[in-house]
């Protein structure tokens, strides 16, 4: 196994020694890095290139150390980890709404154009959405996808091809008709709306506003059951969905709270709403089920593109966790790199990046 090589191509002080220092990811290569090793240097005001060898690390080559130098005194103000080249990709998972598809609902041709130029290279790019699997279809069949399709947030895994199903982990019927007692108080009732989905159907206590809106963003029309205990028995997510941002954040933040212990996952892909679905259903669990049991493939031959805090999962356990300029703050700060907005083809300048090149 080759050695590791840190090459510094930065002037240094010219008046006194320095001392360097280098950084390695975890293992799951998570920002921030920490500090796991050191090697200290006497540098000659002659010398403005090192290189660092030390064959205890490994199998670490891709990347570049930079570390910024406090002009003449030599102190050590920051180190930053950069890629110096492209890690072993083999699988690529993105997210649609926000990743692949901004405000227009449509995938750019450049974003198109970068996924055929991806799978060219024999690398698959799969599609990881929280939208129902009958919506997610169309964007499946823009990428000319050949993997399984993750929906739900993972929760449903089906090969539109074969019609194969792979997996569908549903909420037990206990928990789904306990969390809508409990969201069906009267001082919550009129703020949100509830969605429930059952065997890839939208089911809604009545059509509204809210109902239309998000009919006209999935293309999919839901059924009116009045009362949503009838579809409660195998339920495969629970969307609930509100105008006030800030009502929304607050009781997502206090049902993680009250549901801790159980078999449920929370999440949001929208300020206007969040998720729930079983605990196992997860974007991550989904992408290492794609790269594990179909490709058998490990987490650093994994890239994983998203927006938003049900893309965490999947950005975490991927070798490569990409977050669009467009996502919240704490989800960039797990990612490896941020790419631009998806208006601006934060997906084609990613793969640009870290595959074709």
């Amino acid at each position: 196994m080759c050695p590791l090589c840190l090459v510094w191509f930065l002037p240094l002080p010219r008046q006194q020694d320095c001392i360097l220092e280098y950084i390695l990811p975890t293992k799951s290569k998570r920002a921030p890095f920490r500090i796991v090793s050191k090697i200290e240097r006497k540098v000659r005001p002659s010398v403005d290139r090192i290189a660092l060898i030390d064959k205890r690390l490994g199998v670490l080559t891709d990347y570049l150390i930079l570390a910024l130098f406090e002009g003449g005194s030599g102190k050590l103000l920051t180190v930053t980890v950069e890629w110096e080249k492209t890690v072993d990709i083999r699988l690529i998972v993105v997210d649609v709404d926000g990743t692949i598809a901004g405000d227009n609902n449509q995938v750019n041709p450049a974003v198109v154009q970068a996924v055929s130029a991806v799978q060219k290279k024999g690398i698959p790019v799969a599609i990881g959405t929280g939208r129902m699997y009958r919506s997610a279809l169309r964007f499946h069949q823009r990428l000319k996808s050949t993997l399984p399709l993750i929906a739900y947030n993972g929760a449903w895994i089906q090969d539109p091809v074969s019609q194969v199903h792979h997996r569908h982990t549903p909420i037990s019927p206990d928990l789904a008709i306990d969390l809508l007692d409990y969201l069906e108080q009267p001082q919550w009732q009129e703020k949100i709306s509830l969605n429930f989905y059952m065997d890839d159907v939208l089911y809604v206590r009545q059509l509204n506003a809210e109902t239309e809106f998000y009919r006209q963003r999935s293309g999919i029309m839901a059924e009116a059951v009045g009362d949503l205990r009838k579809v409660a028995h195998k339920t495969t997510k629970i969307l609930a969905m509100g105008e006030d941002k800030q009502f929304i954040a607050e009781i997502w933040q206090h049902l993680q709270q009250r549901y801790q212990n159980q078999d449920l996952y929370f999440t949001q892909s929208s300020p206007t709403f969040f998720e729930v679905t079983h605990v196992e259903a997860t974007k991550g669990s989904a992408a290492q089920f794609l790269a594990e049991d179909i490709l058998g493939l490990q987490p650093q031959n994994v890239m994983a593109i998203g927006d938003n805090f049900n893309d965490v999962s999947m950005l975490t356990y991927a070798g490569v966790g990409v977050a669009m300029g467009n996502a919240p703050q704490a989800v960039k700060d797990q990612a490896d790199w941020v790419a631009p907005s998806v208006n601006l083809n934060g997906v084609a300048a990613a793969l640009e990046k870290f595959v074709l090149i």
